[in-house]
C-alpha cells in the first residue's frame, strides 16, 4: 500500500526550501503534464461508484501552520447506501499516538449524530429537517476524501505511473493584491492500478509564512453485501443511544444566540466601540468621526490568514486619508500566537486583544468578519473572505470619502 515517506523533520525542511521550486513547477506544469485520459477517468469514477458500500480504515495526518506537532488520526468508517440512496453507518476517530477516541459519528434512517470528546458535546442533523445538508455532512464526515466526482478530478493531470500506482497532480497558486505569490497549493492523488481506487491524497500549502500539510492514506477496506444492512443499522442505533447521553451542542449554541447582538447597517455603534477601545487603551475620541474598519480574526483561521495580505495593502493605501483599520482578536488562548502572526504575515495595522463579550456586542458569529463604520454608524458587514475583496472595499471606502 502507498505510504508517504515524509516525517515531520523532512516535512519542515521541504517547506522551508521548496517554495521557489514549486513556483517553477506551477509555471511549467501545463506543458509537462497531460490531462487525465478519458478511459482512466471513467475507471476511477466507476470504482468510486462501487465503493459506496464499504468498511474503510484510513489515516489522516495534518500539520497546522502555527503548530509544531503534526496531528495524526485513524478513521474507522462503516457506511452502507440503502435502495433509497440514504447512507447509514458509523465512524470512530482515534488519535494515532494514544489511540484515544476523538469523536464518534453515527447515522441511521432518521439522521446523523456525533460527539466530540474534546468537550463531550453532541450534535445532530435530522433527515426531516434538512436532507441535502445531511447528505453533504455524511459525505464530508464519513467517506471523504477518498471518493471523487468528475468535477473533482477535472483539474488534475496525470503525472506518472509505475507498476502499482498512477499519480494525479494539481498545483495552484495564491497571489496577493499586487499579483505576488503568497503560497503554492499542491495536491497529489495516488490511484491503485488494480482497483482504480484512490489510496492516498497528499496536499502541501507552501509559502513564505503559511506552511501546511495533510495526508489521507487508505489502510484497509472491505466491500459490504446486502446482508450487512441490519447489523450496521443496529450498531449505528447503539452508537446513537450513547451519543444522545451527552449534552446537546445545538441547544447550547441556540442558548448562546441570545448573547449576540443583531446589528445591521445603519445601527449606531459608538457606545460599544468606545468600550472596545477603552479596554485597548486607545483614544476613541481621535477616530470616532472617521472611517473605521474592524477585522475580527484568529491566527489559525485559514480565511483570516488569506485575507491578511489584502488588508495590509488596504491599510497602506488609506492610512494617510483618515481611514483606520484594526484587527480584533477575542480569544485569550490565541494571544500568545499574535506576535508570531504579526511577524510572519508582516501585519502593518494595529491589533486589539479583547474578550468574547466584544463578539457578543458586535454580533460576530463567524470569521473573518469585517465591519465598515463611519462616524460611529455601521455601513457594511463583510462575511468571510473572498479573493480580491480589496477592490470591493476600496470602492466602498472611496464612496464614503467622497461623502465626507
Amino acid at each position: 500500500m502507498y505510504s508517504a515517506q515524509i516525517d515531520l523533520f523532512l516535512l519542515n525542511y521541504y517547506m522551508r526550501t521548496n517554495y521557489l521550486f514549486l513556483i517553477f513547477c506551477f509555471v511549467f506544469s501545463t506543458s509537462v503534464f497531460a490531462d487525465i485520459p478519458k478511459d482512466l477517468m471513467k475507471r476511477i469514477l466507476n470504482a468510486n461508484a462501487s465503493f459506496e458500500q464499504y468498511q474503510i480504515k484510513y489515516e489522516r495526518k495534518f500539520k497546522y501552520p502555527l503548530e509544531k506537532d503534526t496531528l495524526s488520526e485513524v478513521y474507522i468508517s462503516t457506511i452502507y447506501r440503502t435502495d433509497l440512496e440514504y447512507y447509514i453507518g458509523y465512524q470512530q476517530v482515534n488519535y494515532l499516538k494514544s489511540n484515544a477516541a476523538r469523536s464518534i459519528i453515527a447515522s441511521n434512517t432518521k439522521g446523523m449524530y456525533r460527539v466530540n470528546f474534546s468537550n463531550n458535546i453532541s450534535y445532530k442533523t435530522l433527515l426531516a429537517d434538512n436532507e441535502p445538508l445531511l447528505i453533504k455532512n455524511l459525505s464530508a464526515s464519513i467517506y471523504k476524501p477518498l471518493l471523487y466526482s468528475r468535477s473533482d478530478l477535472a483539474s488534475f493531470t496525470e503525472k506518472n505511473k509505475d507498476a502499482k500506482f498512477i499519480y494525479l497532480e494539481k498545483t495552484d497558486s495564491v497571489k496577493d493584491a499586487k499579483k505576488r505569490f503568497v503560497c503554492i497549493e499542491k495536491t497529489i492523488i495516488c490511484i491503485d492500478k488494480q482497483t482504480y481506487l484512490p489510496v492516498s491524497e497528499e496536499q502541501f500549502t507552501i509559502g513564505k509564512t503559511n506552511n501546511q500539510y495533510s495526508l489521507y492514506k487508505l489502510v484497509d477496506y472491505t466491500l459490504l453485501d446486502k446482508n450487512s444492512y441490519k447489523p450496521i443499522l443496529k450498531t449505528a442505533d447503539s452508537f446513537i443511544a450513547v451519543i444522545k447521553t451527552f449534552p446537546d451542542g445545538d441547544s447550547i449554541k441556540n442558548s448562546r444566540k441570545d448573547l449576540y447582538q443583531k446589528i445591521k447597517p445603519g445601527d449606531t455603534l459608538t457606545q460599544i466601540m468606545a468600550t472596545l477601545f477603552r479596554k485597548a487603551n486607545f483614544k476613541f475620541q481621535d477616530i470616532k468621526d472617521s472611517i473605521v474598519l474592524l477585522d475580527f480574526f484568529y491566527t489559525t483561521c485559514a480565511p483570516c490568514v488569506a485575507a491578511a495580505p489584502e488588508l495590509n495593502a488596504l491599510y497602506s493605501s488609506y492610512k494617510n486619508k483618515g481611514v483606520y483599520l484594526f484587527g480584533i482578536n477575542a480569544f485569550e488562548t490565541d494571544w500568545a500566537n499574535i506576535n508570531k502572526y504579526v511577524t510572519d504575515h508582516q501585519i502593518l495595522y494595529p491589533i486589539i486583544e479583547t474578550n468574547k463579550q466584544t463578539l457578543y456586542n458586535f454580533g460576530v458569529t463567524g470569521f473573518p468578519r469585517l465591519l465598515i463604520i463611519k462616524n460611529g454608524v455601521l455601513v457594511k458587514i463583510i462575511y468571510g473572505y473572498t479573493k480580491g475583496v480589496t477592490e470591493m472595499l476600496k470602492l466602498n471606502i472611496d464612496q464614503l470619502l467622497i461623502k465626507s
